[in-house]
């Protein structure tokens, strides 16, 4: 296949997967910071499920999370779709323009629940980013973001770097800021209460602090498919490995929450 035939078919490819991810988003614009998705309660009885659900769906009134945020993303990701469609700057650049956006979405979402006027009820515990995850997560993740600029000066276009790189930072402060973020609770059940805050914050901030590893990693292998030779540097393989450590870690602790207990 000519060079000229892989740029085309990449250029389409990521035309595809902007319009797609665009498309969901626009039609469930409340699942950018969704509530239930995080709040397990398989194997609780009956009576516990019941309070957890009633929690959560408190909770979700509490929050209020304006479907806007959703919308402004979703509709940020379509028009990056149509301008790589276009070939109007390189599909690496609105790739990394649409993860730009995403992360401006959830920081407006983030702040918007610094400012809820709701009701709290105090929790001694001292709360810390480190408790929900790792400082070493939040330390690769920084690293990830700037191997991206250290890619650029190999092979990637530096303003596509730049842009990645700001994205993947802004994900890894927000995840620090989403996980160490005050608790949340309203008063009438407070144990479930807590419960639904506990994995709210560890659901966010570890999925916040994945799309910073992904969005990396993704970018380096595009770019690689549009090289003629094959990469002779590490900075690929390193970028997988964090990405993959960091989801076999995140799936591990969902499948042994130990994040609150009734």
């Amino acid at each position: 296949m000519s060079e000229f035939a892989i740029q085309d078919f990449l250029r389409w490819f990521m035309t595809g997967l902007l319009a797609i991810v665009g498309s969901v988003t626009l039609l469930a614009p409340r699942q950018l910071a969704a509530v239930c998705p995080h709040v397990p309660t398989r194997g609780l009885d009956a009576a516990t499920a019941g309070r957890i659900e009633d929690a959560a769906y408190r909770r979700k009134r509490l929050e209020n999370i304006s479907p806007a945020y959703g919308i402004a993303v979703g509709a940020a990701w379509l028009i990056f779709a149509g301008c790589c469609a276009a070939g109007w700057a390189t599909p690496a650049m609105w790739y990394a323009a649409a993860f730009l956006s995403l992360a401006a979405g959830m920081a407006a979402a983030y702040l918007h629940l610094r400012a809820i006027a709701g009701r709290r009820v105090a929790v001694l515990d001292v709360r810390s980013a480190s408790g929900v995850v790792p400082w070493y997560w939040f330390a690769a993740a920084v690293g990830v973001a700037l191997a991206a600029l250290a890619w650029s000066e190999l092979r990637a276009p530096g303003w596509a770097a730049a842009l990645i790189c700001l994205a993947a930072l802004a994900s890894t402060f927000l995840a620090w800021r989403v996980a160490e973020m005050p608790a949340l609770l309203g008063g009438d059940d407070v144990a479930a209460e807590r419960f639904v805050d506990e994995h709210l914050r560890f659901g966010r901030a570890t999925s916040i602090l994945l799309f910073a590893f992904v969005e990396i990693f993704v970018f380096v292998m595009f770019d690689i498919g549009l090289a003629r030779e094959n990469p002779e540097q590490p900075i690929a393989a390193l970028v997988a490995f964090a990405w993959i450590a960091y989801s076999a870690w995140t799936i591990a602790n969902k499948l042994r929450p130990q994040h609150a207990v009734l």
